[in-house]
């Protein structure tokens, strides 16, 4: 691990870049025996630190089977965070200057609320109403616009459905940002997804790129031969308006699985006790869930389709029946 430093070096190198990169972050305290260095947040003009800190435990030098590892007190630090462990777990040799550079990036939004312009760049994308084209004939120009004008009551009911009520509205931001990320980073790990339409509370999300040698693998090649569609699992996640203080409903779309194979329910729901009350935890992201998920299909070596039964989709009801067995049975708060 050539890029690892010993722990008293990256608390050097920390100290150092906390006074030349620019940044209000400064070393508060470490701990060498649990090999924790404490940061937190402290503009000059401030007599006192912020409520804006978190802790990075250093890996040892010599010892392969050691990690990074990143924590906070602010659920709001430890959720933008969170993507450290996939970013170091990527690459162990990341210097600790690297990563602290890294960290002051995804608490930019904390740090600096007034510059936004990242998130505001991609709600005004996902929610822009598409102008009439200056190239169409000026007939079919005021034809378009007579159509907007007939439909912009329906879409204020839209949009107030869209929103919820003042209680939604975290839900929104947070699920707003989960969008930003996955945008950003799900390619890496066999995921694509996206809202549904309209609707930022329904996603339609795919797994993909399962190893071609695994029964799975083989199984997916197979389906996507014998009935014309991608090689990939098709989900339906479902955010309630409290999101993400309880966790989305999950389900398998297509392909149907054999029974009791890839910890998917006979009704398509997932059998993960994160994705009840009783093992949510609000830090949990989309990016997050999906690879636990994706995760958990592959940890069952005999996962496998039905393939007599393999393009039939599951219902909705039958998920959520299947779900409220899987809770009981397993003695889990839904």
């Amino acid at each position: 691990m050539t890029g690892i430093m010993d722990f008293k070096e990256s608390t050097g190198a920390s100290q150092a870049w906390c006074l030349e990169s620019g940044t209000c972050f400064k070393v508060d305290f470490f701990d060498e025996e649990e090999r924790k260095i404490h940061f937190k947040w402290q503009e000059e003009d401030e007599e006192e630190s912020s409520d804006i800190k978190f802790s990075i435990t250093v890996p040892m030098k010599d010892d392969p089977s050691s990690k990074w590892m990143f924590w906070s007190e602010n659920e709001d630090v430890l959720n933008k965070i969170m993507e450290m462990h996939d970013y170091t777990d990527a690459c162990k040799e990341k210097s600790i200057l690297q990563i602290l550079s890294k960290i002051d990036c995804l608490l930019k939004p904390l740090t600096d609320p007034d510059n936004e312009s990242d998130a505001d760049e991609i709600e005004d994308d996902y929610y822009a109403d598409d102008d009439v084209d200056a190239s169409m004939p000026e007939a079919d120009q005021d034809m378009a616009r007579g159509a907007e004008g007939a439909d912009s009551g329906e879409e204020d009911d839209l949009g107030a459905n869209f929103f919820g009520d003042v209680g939604s509205k975290a839900a929104v931001a947070r699920l707003m940002s989960d969008l930003k990320t996955m945008k950003k980073e799900s390619c890496k790990f066999g995921l694509d997804g996206s809202p549904r339409g309209d609707n930022l509370f329904i996603w339609d999300i795919k797994l993909k790129d399962f190893p071609v040698d695994s029964k799975l693998g083989k199984n997916l090649t197979e389906y996507s031969q014998k009935f014309k569609r991608e090689p990939v699992i098709q989900l339906e996640m479902q955010f309630p308006h409290d999101y993400p203080m309880t966790p989305p409903f999950v389900r398998v779309v297509r392909p149907r699985f054999k029974f009791l194979t890839g910890h998917i329910t006979i009704g398509g729901s997932i059998c993960m006790e994160m994705l009840t009350k009783s093992g949510w935890r609000p830090i949990n992201d989309i990016e997050m869930i999906l690879v636990q998920i994706r995760s958990e299909i592959m940890s069952d070596k005999q996962a496998s389709l039905d393939m007599n039964d393999a393009d039939r989709p599951y219902g909705e009801q039958e998920a959520r029946d299947a779900f409220n067995r899987m809770v009981k049975r397993y003695g889990w708060n839904s």
